[in-house]
């Protein structure tokens, strides 16, 4: 079977068509390797808190044990760019 997709947005946006006509999708082994290696890491993605850490320096040489303010907002916005919702705004929507 001919691969019908280019890229990896092509493939998406065709499994997605697809799967919402309720059609069947067979998938050849090499595609279905490239799919199982796209979803093994697409949760493997860092929380807004290791951000937080991974660029907070407070102006010192060495990495703080906690965030500041400031690198916590920078997170904030690497974290929503990529997809994750910050803890802070899941624990608003749980609670309304």
């Amino acid at each position: 079977m001919a691969r019908n997709w280019g890229t990896l947005a092509e493939l998406a946006a065709s499994l997605i068509e697809r799967g919402k006509a309720g059609r069947r999708v067979v998938l050849s082994p090499q595609t279905a390797y490239l799919i199982g290696i796209k979803l093994q890491t697409a949760d493997a993605k860092p929380e807004r808190d290791e951000i937080a850490l991974m660029i907070c320096r407070r102006g010192q040489a060495e990495l703080c044990s906690e965030p500041c303010f400031e690198c916590m907002g920078r997170a904030n916005i690497v974290v929503r760019a990529y997809g994750q919702k910050s803890p802070a705004r899941d624990d608003i929507s749980r609670q309304a």
